[in-house]
């Protein structure tokens, strides 16, 4: 249940894979753990079985199945942020895979951009950290293009395997002006133990 504290959103995907739910749920009773008072939101599949969808719908307040059908041909991370730059309902959003962990509050990340902020760290190299944005049309819309042209071999500034990672911060040079960097301390707080990375 959306609550009426915040406008604003922790926002994260899962796919079909079990072991990615497990980590999204994590992520997600980490940040009611903490305290923090904004909504956790989830982009899903429309596959899931009934009982990993109840889970989620447990955990989250709010769960948005992606179109099943969808016309995006895109990676799930991809497809997922896309549509969250559209979640007009939200003041502010910041954007985590679903293997992050959150340690303590840092609700105060939301107050550090004013339009697009992302972890200014030499890991961010490797990983998408935290992705904070405010909510627009015509950004969701700008990306959609550039990541189907990608994929659809358009885009050729990323050498080799198209890296949704490569491909994000081809899009952030070329169309956010405005960009912000966030502190470095919230790769040690949001995210944590991503993959093999290691803080």
């Amino acid at each position: 249940m959306i609550t009426a504290q915040s406008c604003r959103a922790w926002v994260t995907y899962v796919s079909n894979d079990e072991k990615i739910i497990t980590k999204a749920l994590v992520l997600a009773r980490s940040l009611k753990r903490v305290c923090s008072v904004n909504n956790t939101v989830v982009f899903t599949r429309n596959s899931l079985s009934e009982e990993l969808t109840e889970k989620v719908m447990q955990t989250f307040d709010l769960v948005i199945p992606l179109p099943s059908s969808s016309s995006y041909k895109l990676p799930i991370d991809e497809e997922a942020l896309v549509h969250a730059l559209a979640l007009k309902n939200f003041e502010k959003c910041v954007f985590l895979r679903p293997d992050c962990m959150v340690l303590r509050n840092c609700d105060e990340v939301f107050e550090k951009f004013a339009c697009v902020g992302i972890i200014n760290d030499d890991n961010y190299e490797k990983s998408f950290g935290a992705i904070g944005f405010i909510p627009c049309f015509a950004n969701s819309k700008s990306l959609k293009q550039f990541l189907l042209a990608a994929r659809n071999g358009i885009e050729k500034e990323c050498e080799g395997r198209l890296s949704s990672l490569c491909l994000w911060r081809t899009w952030l040079r070329n169309n956010v002006k405005d960009l912000q960097y966030l502190d470095r301390k919230y790769n040690i707080i949001l995210d944590l133990k991503n993959g093999a990375i290691k803080w």
